[in-house]
């Protein structure tokens, strides 16, 4: 058995859409690993099926070439299309295009999901393939969660070109130290620098490293704490439900990004207890995307519950952190939990933000609590843009 035959062997061992695929159609396995090492590892396989001599299907080798997963991916629905098959000569290259499309397509919803940044799959990478395929497979046929991939990376994207922007606008504001570094200096000095009648005083405060210039430690983040997001799943929240998780996706990402603890509270007349997730780090798997796109309660309003979860988390967490309660509903609030809830928010220097969603924006007693409040029709409102700078 070559190298490459026993990585197909070790895959099909740990994917159970294999054993599925080999249980309907015991004889295709041959045609199963044929299409794999054809696909992953370029080889030339001896088998007269009309399919290795497609122009589509090798053209599409180009893009699978030493890419696991979507060689996988491939192999198992290439080998469903030909075990389909009555007769080999029925094969159609309008089939084969569709096919393509499908894995590609779930391959881009794979990526969306899991990769930690727009254009960074630094999370990707460090994904085992089993649960980039366990991904695959929840896709399949499953447009909630496919919805919610392509809302995450859009949001992502959005997160990303934000977070740029603060960044280059807290170095423009940094502060304004002496030094010689030339890549530093201020517009004011360049100006000197290009002036016959200054250009001798600049070179001589350059040279004592008296120079205006910005101090780049300036740009050096302030460790944060946990994000902590209270999410509404009561029943009106249901159409916007697959944006919402997509926008979650994104914080997650930036709570990975910046190894912040991250915490998914869903509720709606209670919290759902087996849904709240605990990310330490934000190193989040693809278990937890799964789980989050899973959770769904519907039902009422109750803020309290939440609230009083959050509270435990804010204890017993990172100092310095952010809560986003999102919610398109109203809902009471007693004194005694205002008051508490307000003292231990102080103690451990928490920030909260309110999200109101749709129609019905009043605050109620969550002013009373939020630092800010953010009213939106819906999560593509632009005003949405502020929370990924928290």
């Amino acid at each position: 058995m070559t190298i490459t035959s026993q990585q197909f062997y070790d895959i099909e061992n740990n994917f159970h859409a294999f054993s599925i695929l080999y249980d309907q159609h015991p004889l295709i396995r041959p045609m199963t690993e044929a299409i794999w090492l054809f696909l992953y590892a370029e080889y030339e396989v001896e088998n007269s099926h009309p399919i290795f001599k497609s122009d589509i299907f090798t053209r599409f080798r180009k893009q699978t070439i030493g890419q696991k997963l979507l060689a996988t991916l491939a192999a198992i629905r290439f080998s469903y299309a030909i075990a389909n098959m009555k007769n080999p000569d029925d094969l159609q290259e309008s089939s084969l295009e569709n096919i393509i499309q499908n894995i590609l397509e779930t391959e881009d919803h794979v990526t969306s999901l899991l990769k930690d940044g727009a254009n960074s799959t630094r999370l990707l990478e460090k994904t085992p393939l089993h649960d980039q395929l366990n991904i695959a497979d929840a896709l399949e046929g499953n447009n909630d969660l496919q919805s919610i991939a392509v809302w995450a990376k859009k949001f992502k994207l959005t997160a990303k070109k934000r977070r740029y922007y603060k960044k280059t606008k807290t170095f423009l504001k940094g502060k304004v130290v002496q030094g010689g570094k030339m890549e530093r200096l201020t517009a004011e000095e360049y100006l000197k620098s290009e002036s016959s009648e200054a250009v001798l005083d600049f070179m001589y405060r350059l040279s004592e490293n008296r120079a205006k210039m910005y101090d780049y430690k300036m740009r050096n983040r302030v460790e944060k704490g946990a994000m902590i997001v209270c999410y509404d799943e009561s029943g009106s929240m249901s159409e916007l439900d697959a944006q919402g998780k997509g926008l979650i996706l994104s914080l997650m990402a930036i709570a990975k990004q910046e190894k912040r603890d991250f915490v998914f509270i869903p509720f709606s007349g209670q919290v759902d207890e087996n849904s709240i997730q605990l990310i330490y780090k934000g190193k989040y798997t693809a278990e937890n995307i799964v789980k989050l796109a899973d959770s769904y309660i519907g039902g009422g309003t109750n803020f309290e519950s939440p609230l009083l979860h959050t509270l435990e988390f804010m204890r017993k967490l990172q100092k310095r952190g952010d809560i986003i309660f999102i919610t398109d509903g109203i809902s009471h609030i007693s004194d005694e939990l205002v008051a508490y809830f307000n003292a231990i928010k102080a103690k451990q220097n928490f920030y909260f933000v309110a999200i109101l969603v749709g129609r019905n924006q009043h605050p109620g007693r969550l002013k009373e609590i939020a630092d800010d409040i953010i009213a939106v029709q819906d999560f593509q409102d632009d005003t949405m843009d502020y929370i990924f700078s928290l």
